[in-house]
């Protein structure tokens, strides 16, 4: 990791990794002058769901709908849970409470779960001039995620890897 990158450092624990759009690679980038363990491993964890979620569903390529995005970014995190503890899950997890992300689900992005490419990444990632907060997207998909899983308790992360991620719409 860069020395200048700041974000990555403070917001990231010193670890940042993505899945490639075909779930073929997963990339790591660390900062070696911090104690990153822990926050390594569960990023490892975090990126293989995503290979295994785009293999599973057989959607690994750049034209999904931000609703897969979410619900890839959340189910990630669920999985890191119950891999590695609660206490294992990254930052973005934590954003919302379901309260909050109940709201901006009702009133922002359950009107464009449809949009893909560029037009998603203020969604997913908030932040800067969004008008989100950091990670809102990441968020919402958690809170998607956990409250199917509460509706659901019988389910593991591994059968709810393979539903289309249209089975995570709350009902209103």
């Amino acid at each position: 990791m860069d020395v200048a990158d700041t974000f990555g450092r403070e917001k990231l624990g010193g670890v940042s990794g993505w899945t490639n759009w075909d779930g073929t690679t997963i990339a790591l980038v660390v900062y070696p002058a911090l104690e990153t363990g822990s926050v390594l491993t569960s990023t490892v964890v975090h990126e293989y769901h995503h290979h295994y979620r785009m293999a599973v569903m057989n959607n690994g390529h750049d034209r999904i709908p931000l609703l897969e995005s979410l619900i890839r970014e959340g189910m990630a995190e669920h999985f890191v849970a119950d891999v590695l503890g609660d206490v294992a899950r990254g930052p973005f997890a934590a954003v919302l409470s379901p309260d909050e992300a109940r709201s901006l689900w009702r009133t922002i992005y359950r009107h464009r779960i449809c949009l893909q490419g560029d037009a998603m990444n203020p969604y997913q990632f908030g932040g800067g001039t969004s008008g989100l907060p950091l990670w809102a997207g990441y968020a919402i998909g958690y809170h998607l995620v956990d409250w199917y899983r509460a509706e659901h308790p019988n389910l593991s992360v591994l059968d709810l890897t393979r539903l289309d991620a249209a089975c995570f719409i709350p009902e209103e």
